[in-house]
């Protein structure tokens, strides 16, 4: 993937969460425990998966 991999699983859960609270998602728990239910979920996640490391330039590259 990419150096930015926890922004993006960050950003996807973000929507995620976004569309369950504004949506109506039911996830058959009342609205406090849904949401610990997707911190948790998020930040698991977050913690699982690593940053790739970053992409170095070719030495000749005046661009960068």
């Amino acid at each position: 993937m990419s150096q930015h991999n926890k922004l993006w699983i960050s950003l996807v859960m973000a929507i995620a969460a976004f569309l369950r609270s504004y949506s109506g998602i039911d996830l058959g728990v009342d609205d406090a425990t849904a949401t610990a239910i997707v911190g948790a979920i998020w930040s698991a996640l977050v913690w699982l998966i690593p940053n790739g490391k970053p992409v170095s330039k070719p030495d000749g590259d005046q661009n960068g």
